[in-house]
């Protein structure tokens, strides 16, 4: 079975579909920063990515 780009939540704040993390962004929830510059993220994947940054 292939990967759905369905979004089978709506998130009660704004309507906006989503299918798990949305939330997060009403809640101010960014506990995750890079050990680098102190940016802090919503998602321990969008850290890593950042933190690939440094290493350019």
């Amino acid at each position: 079975m292939a990967h759905s780009r369905k979004k089978p939540f709506v998130c009660r704040q704004c309507g906006r579909g989503f299918r798990r993390t949305h939330i997060r962004e009403h809640t101010k929830g960014k506990n995750l920063i890079c050990s680098k510059c102190r940016e802090d993220f919503l998602l321990k994947s969008l850290v890593i990515r950042h933190q690939r940054t440094h290493l350019l």
